[in-house]
């Protein structure tokens, strides 16, 4: 899917995917987050610093990810590669025969 056609499916597809995968990615962030800020109120300040530090890099990560994977999800349906491993190929291999006189 190139073009128009690519940019009008990618943007047919992406609120379905924000929709289905938006919740847990929010949820998850939001628990990391209070999780963090509950340990900033620790009184040694190695451990309130770097709680707060952690809870700083999960918002950011939550609002990377909120944005981000439904996006590439969008993009790789609109490619259609979806259904392949990783690194596969689109060209199936041949199979090879077995060859004469060998085994018994």
């Amino acid at each position: 899917v190139a073009g128009a056609a690519g940019r009008r499916f990618v943007q047919a597809v992406l609120p379905a995917v924000t929709r289905a995968v938006g919740p847990s990615i929010l949820f998850t962030g939001c628990t990391n987050g209070a999780a963090y800020a509950a340990a900033s109120t620790i009184p040694l300040h190695a451990i309130m610093h770097f709680s707060r530090q952690c809870g700083i890099l999960l918002f950011c990560n939550a609002v990377v990810t909120l944005v981000g994977v439904p996006a590439l999800i969008a993009l790789m349906h609109a490619s259609g590669r979806e259904r392949r491993a990783p690194g596969a190929s689109r060209r199936r291999r041949r199979r090879s025969s077995p060859r004469k006189g060998r085994g018994k």
